[in-house]
């Protein structure tokens, strides 16, 4: 199922931007962040859509696990990582991804798959990440949590 829960921390690699924000909504380590109206972080909303890659990521100044979610009002620690970064992203519940997978924001601060090109539906989504590792939730319900990836900044 994706990498270990028992995972110590967000960032694999250690060049990238660090900044602090208070949590307008519960924000989970791993999850795609982006900032409200008040200056505040929540769950990315852009589905698809362009963002800045602002991973929340884990409070170890207090021996917070990764699976520990801030809570509303709480300060969260961000990262914003650099091209080429591994990071660990949380993959959306329903989604299989393989090793090359490109990854996009499911609108829920989490990552997905990008949609297949058809000839009948043009869908123009724009790639995050590339997954470095195979992980399958197909068979997850909306009551699972998102599984983490090991994930490449692109």
């Amino acid at each position: 199922m994706g990498t270990s829960l028992t995972a110590r921390k967000i960032m694999l690699d250690d060049n990238f931007r660090y900044e602090e924000a208070i949590a307008s909504g519960i924000v989970s380590p791993g999850m795609l962040v982006s900032y409200d109206s008040d200056g505040k972080v929540l769950a990315n909303s852009e589905a698809g859509l362009a963002c800045l890659v602002m991973v929340a990521i884990e409070d170890s100044l207090v021996g917070d696990l990764i699976t520990t979610a801030y809570a509303v009002a709480d300060l969260v620690r961000l990262a914003i990582p650099r091209k080429g970064e591994r990071v660990l992203l949380r993959l959306a519940d329903g989604e299989t991804a393989v090793i090359g997978s490109k990854l996009v924001s499911d609108g829920a601060g989490c990552v997905k798959v990008m949609s297949a090109d058809s000839s009948a539906v043009v869908v123009e989504e724009v790639l995050l990440a590339i997954a470095k590792e195979a992980v399958d939730m197909s068979d997850s319900a909306s009551a699972d949590p998102a599984a983490f990836i090991e994930a490449i900044i692109v």
